[in-house]
């Protein structure tokens, strides 16, 4: 499964601090020219739902923290 996000240095950095491989999935991070894909591999549906969910929980909080700074 390959997610893509709008390219953010700050959201590059914030993703690259999180340790994404656990027993049963592996998410390998990449910079493209206009955002950052996510893929992720994983050894059944469980493992890919739980990956993909703490993708989507750091693009909250990150998306959150820029309308608290006005961005």
């Amino acid at each position: 499964m390959i997610i893509r996000a709008p390219l953010d240095e700050t959201l590059y950095e914030c993703f690259m601090a999180e340790e994404f491989k656990e027993g049963r999935s592996k998410v390998d991070i990449k910079k493209k020219k206009a955002c950052l894909e996510f893929d992720i591999k994983a050894d059944d549906a469980v493992a890919l739902r739980a990956a993909a969910n703490g993708i989507s929980k750091l693009l909250l909080v990150y998306e959150k923290m820029k309308v608290q700074d006005g961005r």
